[in-house]
């Protein structure tokens, strides 16, 4: 990269950006517009995708939550207790 800068001349350059600003930068224009419309369909679609987990979780964390006071409750009433996640009989 470094020989290439070294014999680098911009008035013998055949790239777009020397030959023909105004095209070039009509080019960049678009080119530009497109990315920044991707971007956003990206960020959008990351947002539906975040908002679709949470509405998912949300009924399963509670129906977890649900069974696991159910199976207290049952434990409780049968006189067994949890302590430090193994069974104890009262």
């Amino acid at each position: 990269m470094r020989s290439r800068l070294d014999i680098w001349d911009d008035d013998e350059s055949d790239e777009l950006f020397s030959t023909n600003r105004s095209r070039w930068r009509t080019m960049r224009t678009r080119r530009l517009a497109a990315e920044e419309s991707a971007d956003n369909e990206s960020r959008v679609f990351e947002e539906r995708e975040a908002e679709n987990l949470r509405q998912e979780s949300e009924p399963f964390l509670a129906r977890q939550m649900n069974e696991m006071y159910a199976l207290q409750e049952k434990q409780q009433k049968a006189g067994m207790l949890l302590e430090d996640g193994a069974p104890v009989r009262l």
